[in-house]
This record gives structure tokens, C-alpha cells and sequence, in this order.
């Protein structure tokens, strides 16, 4: 095969390849984490007690995440939640700067009007490993209207950081914006409304939807890609011609010599 037309059917396959990329983009960088009774993350049920209220919670399951409680009014908050560990010792979690959604599966009777979820991030530029609060709470707080289809969904960029631990820490502006890289718990808990009663959860399942590197890094990867093919064929043809000029050259010197060879010859 002439080395042109090999040299063309490499750079279209190389451009369907591209136009792959390009298109399945969202099929190719799909990720999902997925959080389930049966994934052996570590599990705690929580109360007010050690804030001085007298609530109480219960887990129904120890392999699994349903749990009840009781709410009652001696805390100025009173609360009840589960929370699930990244790590157990609350340092090295996940990263999920990459994701973009979470999708959870929960069922929960009660009269809470709301229901709030936490991803906690430990950074220790204000985390404290001795100190369990110290992690940076970032929250989102929904209807319990919303779990009639026992599922909600929602963004990464609805989160917030909790205005209390941004005062009780004295964190900074530039410091209280949400944070993800190292997520180390997972948690539910009982709403704003502080509804006192009986609570009763189960958590079926969590999804945290994203990619495995964002658009731009993959957009990037491919600019960096054919760059380096175009280098790559810039330096071929110029190996190709500066060998194509040194026979030529060798070609014009042996023809003269040819040449001076025969003037000589035709003088004599």
C-alpha cells in the first residue's frame, strides 16, 4: 500500500475515534458511587443526648440502615440521624468533586415536615481528628413531600454549608463555600421542624452520579492528543523531506560528476 494512503486511513480512523470521544462523552465518563446496606461501610445512629436533649434512636439493623427514634423537647434542637462512615476515623474519605448528583432511596414515617442530609468534608486547614464536629457540614435540607415516590435526586450544587458550624468555628468567607474532595460521612437526619415524636427510617440505597474526570479535562486530554499527533506527523514529514533533499542532493553530485566525467572525455 502506497505510505500517502496508509498515512490517511490512520488520521480518519484517528478522526472517527475523536468523533467517538466527543459524542459518547457522557457514556465513557460515567461514574457512580453507590452506598447500600450490603457495601460494609461503617454505621452509627446518633441522638441529642450528648448535646443535653433526651432523645433516643435505635438501629433496627446492624448490617442494614433502618433505624427509629424518639424526639423529645429538652434540647433547644432535638434530632435524631444515621450516619455512614467513608472512614471510620473520619480522615480519609472519597472524593466526589467528579459527581455531580445524588440520588437516594428512603423510606420514613413521621411527623417531620423536613429531612436533612449532610455530606461531611474533613479538611485540615479547620478539621480536627479528636474533634468530631469539626468537619465541614454540607447540607441540604428537603421536603418529606418529595419521598412519596420513596427516591429523591438532587445536585451537588444545591449543598451548602450549615450556617451554625460556619459561626461555632469562626471559619472565614473564603473558607465556608461547600467542599467535596474529602468526603468522609454519609447523613441523615431528622429536619429543621423539630417534630417531636416517633421517626422511623430506612435508607435503600445511594447513588452519587458524576464522571470520572470533568468535560474540560476531557476536551483537554483530547486537544493534548492530537496535538502530540500533530507533532508527531509534523516531525515525520520533515524527516521525509530532510531525506528526500540529501538524495536529491546526492543525486545532483553524482550527476555532475557524471557530467564533468563526460566533458573530460569528450575534450580528450
Amino acid at each position: 500500500m502506497n505510505r500517502n494512503w496508509r498515512l490517511e486511513i490512520t488520521l480518519g480512523i484517528l478522526v472517527l475515534i475523536t468523533i467517538g470521544a466527543v459524542l459518547g462523552e457522557k457514556y465513557i465518563l460515567h461514574s457512580t458511587l453507590v452506598i447500600t446496606p450490603d457495601s460494609n461501610y461503617t454505621v452509627r445512629a446518633y441522638d441529642d443526648v450528648p448535646s443535653g436533649g433526651n432523645s433516643s434512636v435505635e438501629l433496627l439493623s446492624t448490617s442494614g440502615f433502618e433505624w427509629r427514634c424518639t424526639v423529645r423537647d429538652k434540647y433547644a434542637y432535638p434530632f435524631c440521624e444515621i450516619e455512614i462512615f467513608f472512614d471510620p476515623n473520619r480522615v480519609h474519605g472519597v472524593d466526589l468533586r467528579n459527581y455531580s448528583k445524588i440520588r437516594v432511596w428512603l423510606d420514613y414515617e413521621g411527623p417531620n415536615q423536613t429531612l436533612r442530609m449532610y455530606l461531611r468534608d474533613f479538611d485540615p486547614t479547620y478539621s480536627k481528628v479528636e474533634d468530631t464536629s469539626s468537619t465541614k457540614y454540607n447540607q441540604i435540607e428537603f421536603s418529606t413531600e418529595r419521598l412519596k415516590n420513596h427516591v429523591v435526586e438532587f445536585s451537588l450544587n444545591d449543598f451548602f454549608v450549615a450556617n451554625w458550624w460556619v459561626v461555632n468555628y469562626k471559619i472565614p468567607p473564603e473558607l465556608s463555600h461547600p467542599q467535596f474532595e474529602n468526603t468522609t460521612i454519609f447523613e441523615i437526619q431528622t429536619g429543621n421542624t423539630n417534630a417531636l415524636g416517633d421517626h422511623h427510617f430506612k435508607l435503600h440505597r445511594v447513588e452519587l452520579i458524576g464522571q470520572q474526570i470533568s468535560t474540560e479535562k476531557w476536551y483537554l486530554s483530547i486537544l493534548v492528543v492530537w496535538l502530540c499527533i500533530f507533532i508527531t506527523f509534523l516531525s515525520y514529514r520533515v524527516a521525509l523531506l530532510t531525506k528526500e533533499v540529501t538524495l536529491q542532493r546526492k543525486y545532483t553530485r553524482e550527476l555532475a560528476e557524471v557530467n564533468a566525467l563526460l566533458d573530460a572525455h569528450e575534450k580528450e
